[in-house]
């Protein structure tokens, strides 16, 4: 294992025995009496002149001074073996005073205990979103990465209308509610008709008039529920009906792929909690799902973007990086196969699969290294990426929405040493985004065209 793949793995705390940053000093069996006795007179004479500058020795100092010296001494290993073959050692000698008087004089090295110094090597993890973000665009990959986003821009965000499409007993489940829904709510109508009866019998328009727009909405809602019923149907039917079938062993580029054929052939859909770490890259992440089945392992993402690539069979260059960063985590962690992957839109269970090839892989890693770089210099250094070619792709992305901001707000924050780049609509409203306010200029985002947002220069 190599150095740098060893610091990567293990925690600052794991690496202090072997990196540590205290002075190291070749001890053998002579020269440690030379040391010890050194740095004990050192401290006496120290102590002597404390006592002459009007002050009496104090011997526990002493004393937890002598304890301190034992227990700071790093203990012989095999690196400070290696470095004592290069440090010239006094010639040996039979009698051990006269070797102790001719020795040369030697410093006592001055140890600092743990907690006063710690190398800080604590492994910095990129997840698999900002490596789909750098294909995308290095700006939202740098927010991705510093912000520690877990999903994706395109991933689809939970909503209030929600319906399951990838899960057949939730699906049955949400459907055997709504139909129970929709039958208590029968009742609730007959009701609403039998007071517009009594308020045409008895001539009490207010009763009548109420009812009748109350009933209104009921059949709205109602003719909602209705199509929810039939699309959960629709699902249902599709996940019961579909044959048995999965992407050919030899299939090469993207091959059409089925939710429910895949799960049909035997395939078990597993949602993991925790995300896989490389043992190697610093790279971390978990798919939506991973099929698994013997030794095969195959990763599934989801997009909620209406269309999976440019063109027909075809993926997006980010869905394709992402997917080849979980086949190496999967194959990283586990004695596993993973041939291909696979991505389906938020709202339907076909979608494409995509062969895992070494091309692919090494494009993956290829752009890894670059991200870390990019990220670099944009922390230490202040060079920050410029906007993507495509102006499209700010369009939509969440770091470049507006947001309002209130005037204290924008000052307690000025204050406190924030950047913001202030926009300013017409109305006189100010907005700000991450984008802007991270590297200094506004992306052409949607909202922004269309309130007429402008930059305001100090």
């Amino acid at each position: 294992m190599s150095r740098e793949v060893f610091e990567y793995f293990f925690e600052s705390d794991e690496l202090e025995p072997h990196y540590s940053r205290l002075p190291k000093v070749a001890f053998s069996a002579s020269n440690r009496q030379v040391v010890t006795e050194n740095s004990i007179a050192v401290k006496e004479e120290h102590a002597q002149s404390n006592e002459t500058a009007g002050g009496g020795i104090n011997h526990e100092v002493i004393s937890q001074d002598r304890a301190g010296d034992r227990e700071s001494a790093p203990p012989a290993s095999s690196s400070s073996v290696a470095e004592s073959e290069a440090i010239p050692q006094p010639p040996e000698s039979d009698n051990s005073e006269e070797h102790v008087r001719s020795a040369p004089q030697i410093s006592a090295p001055v140890f600092q205990s743990d907690s006063a110094k710690k190398p800080h090597r604590v492994r910095q993890l990129l997840s698999v979103h900002a490596l789909g973000q750098y294909a995308f665009c290095v700006r939202s990959a740098i927010l991705a990465a510093e912000r520690g986003d877990d999903q994706d821009v395109d991933e689809p965000l939970p909503r209030l209308t929600y319906l399951p499409n990838f899960d057949r007993e939730r699906i049955e489940e949400m459907l055997s509610e709504k139909l129970r829904t929709v039958g208590v709510s029968l009742l609730y109508f007959v009701s609403l008709l039998l007071l517009m009866v009594i308020g045409v019998i008895s001539q009490n328009r207010k009763m009548f008039y109420t009812a009748m727009f109350v009933s209104a909405g009921y059949l709205v809602w109602l003719a909602m529920q209705c199509l929810t019923i039939f699309q959960l149907i629709a699902r249902r039917r599709a996940a019961l009906n579909a044959e048995a079938n999965e992407p050919p062993p030899d299939f090469y580029g993207t091959q059409e792929a089925n939710w429910w054929s895949m799960l049909k052939a035997g395939f078990e859909p597993v949602n993991y909690q925790r995300p896989f770490r490389h043992p190697e890259l610093p790279l971390e992440g978990c798919p939506w799902r991973v099929l698994e089945r013997g030794s095969l392992r195959i990763p599934v993402i989801r997009t909620g973007g209406k269309r999976l690539g440019s063109l027909p069979g075809k993926l997006f260059e980010k869905h394709e990086v992402r997917l080849a960063a979980y086949a190496m985590l999967l194959e990283s962690t586990q004695q596993v196969e993973v041939p291909y992957g696979l991505i389906f839109p938020a709202r339907s269970p076909k979608g494409l699969a995509l062969e895992i090839t070494d091309e692919l892989r090494s494009k993956a890693r290829r752009m890894l290294n670059e991200l870390r770089l990019k990220l670099r210099e944009s922390q230490q250094e202040k060079i920050e990426p410029r906007l993507p070619v495509e102006r499209g792709r700010c369009e939509q992305c969440r770091y470049g929405k507006p947001e309002p901001i209130e005037l204290t707000d924008l000052e307690s924050r000025r204050r406190a040493g924030a950047q913001i780049v202030v926009l300013r609509s017409e109305r006189g409203g100010f907005f700000h985004c991450a984008c802007a306010d991270r590297f200094g200029s506004a992306p052409p985002h949607r909202d922004v065209n269309r309130l007429e947002l402008l930059a305001i220069i100090e």
